[in-house]
């Protein structure tokens, strides 16, 4: 079915009936404590049909296979807090990111 993705101060949410249930998918995902409240604060989320990737204060994370788990995937990054995430269509497969200098 159809798979819609939200992103919020409290993480990743996924619905597959058009958005009428929500459910938290935030497993892997690093959290930012705030006077005790904690945040899994998502600032991209992107797919490219196979996969879902977003960016955050602790780097870009792809969702598993099975939409239980994100795993970390930024060796390389020269600065873990990813504001934006971009699909390269002119080369299959390649995603840019962009960091705070």
């Amino acid at each position: 079915g159809t798979k819609i993705f939200a992103s919020t101060r409290k993480g990743v949410f996924i619905s597959t009936d058009y958005g009428n249930l929500w459910t938290p998918i935030n497993a892997g995902l690093p959290v930012t404590w705030i006077n005790g409240e904690a945040f899994i604060d998502i600032f991209s989320i992107i797919s490219n049909g196979q996969n879902v990737f977003v960016g955050t204060w602790g780097g870009v994370y792809v969702l598993s296979d099975d939409n239980s788990n994100w795993i970390a995937r930024q060796n390389g990054l020269t600065d873990s807090a990813v504001f934006e995430l971009i699909f390269n269509n002119s080369n299959t497969g390649s995603l840019t990111s962009s960091v705070e200098a």
